[in-house]
């Protein structure tokens, strides 16, 4: 968790009690981030055919321009990899899933690498973003145990 090249990196985790190939399934379905992300207005899958590499959505939050996001790694139960484009971000992202005795343990890592003049702002948001990220994952904990 730290500041490079003018961006933020955010790394939280949590244990869920629930299978690890749940928890995968439900992080990488991006359409169900509005049921724990309240900064989500809408989330589109834009490829057919089931969830995994190459699949592509369309995402809009309440703040900053629509984001194109991309599977570029896929190992289902495990790990996977997104690349997010706006005409401001560039977000890099990984998730990583590991069985515990009671269920699984999920590790989200984000990069976030404003461009343009918002990369002036990342000092004050990094700790912003790190809030909101770390509320996101108590969320993702909830919805999945309900």
């Amino acid at each position: 968790m730290g500041n490079r090249r003018g961006g933020v990196v955010i790394e939280h985790a949590v244990e869920i009690r629930r299978s690890p190939d749940e928890v995968f399934d439900y992080c990488t379905d991006l359409r169900r981030e509005p049921e724990w992300n309240p900064q989500t207005r809408r989330i589109e899958k834009l490829t057919d055919g089931p969830i995994g590499l190459g699949t592509r959505y369309l995402g809009e939050w309440s703040r900053g321009d629509p984001m194109t996001i991309e599977f570029v790694g896929f190992e289902r139960p495990t790990t996977w990899a997104s690349v997010g484009r706006s005409r401001r971000l560039l977000a890099n992202s990984e998730g990583q899933v590991s069985k515990t005795p009671g269920g699984a343990r999920l590790v989200l890592r984000m990069e976030l690498q404003p461009q343009g003049p918002l990369r002036y702002l990342m000092p004050m948001l990094g700790p912003v973003m790190r809030r909101r990220e770390d509320r996101n994952l108590g969320a993702i904990k909830a919805a999945l145990e309900r």
